[in-house]
């Protein structure tokens, strides 16, 4: 939303063009709209119960359909929950790539929760720089990236064959620890 408004400044008061960051490029309002949406998914995982989450994804945004979560966490461990976009439910889109123009795949949301309670401030107080993928990472971060990929890499494939679908869209999603545990699991997936 700020840079969504940063450009409404540009437009509105020319010497605000003087003042604005070459290196920050002007954010469409679907961008901004598609944060929005990232960011009440991540709130939900902050949520006491799976019917709490049930319940936000069934009012707010109705094309996810909720799976499974994990609310109780431990070091390394996070909390998160896992939802299907229920588009990717409908037996369209299980026909071959091209027609009604949809793909074999299935659509697969995993949003981690990030600090939360006293287990949560242990692995961020997992301090130790580790080894990843040629740079250095923070322990904790790894640990909760490494746990979600390990949790869910054979659950993932048998929503695969469940669903009848040759391929998984998997996005992870995360606030503050969580989007650290999030990008060290996609980042883990892709290899």
């Amino acid at each position: 939303i700020f840079y969504f408004l940063e450009y409404m400044e540009t437009v509105q008061t020319p010497s605000w063009k003087r003042r604005a960051h070459a290196f920050a490029p002007t954010v469409s309002f679907k961008e901004v709209e598609a944060m929005h949406r990232a960011l009440y998914l991540a709130n939900l995982a902050y949520m006491d119960t799976e019917e709490e989450i049930k319940g936000g994804l069934d009012h707010d945004l109705s094309e996810w359909k909720y799976v499974t979560a994990k609310l109780n966490n431990a070091p390394g461990e996070p909390a998160h929950y896992i939802a299907i976009s229920k588009d990717s439910l409908s037996p369209e889109s299980s026909l071959p790539m091209g027609l009604l123009g949809r793909r074999n795949s299935l659509d697969v949301l995993i949003v981690v929760r990030g600090t939360k309670d006293f287990s949560d401030v242990l692995s961020d107080g997992l301090l130790d720089a580790v080894d990843f993928r040629g740079g250095k990472a923070h322990n904790g971060i790894v640990e909760a990236g490494q746990f979600i990929v390990n949790r869910y890499r054979e659950f993932l494939n048998d929503m695969m064959k469940t669903y009848n679908r040759s391929n998984i869209k998997l996005t992870l999603i995360g606030h503050s620890l969580g989007a650290g545990a999030a990008t060290i699991a996609g980042m883990l997936y892709n290899q």
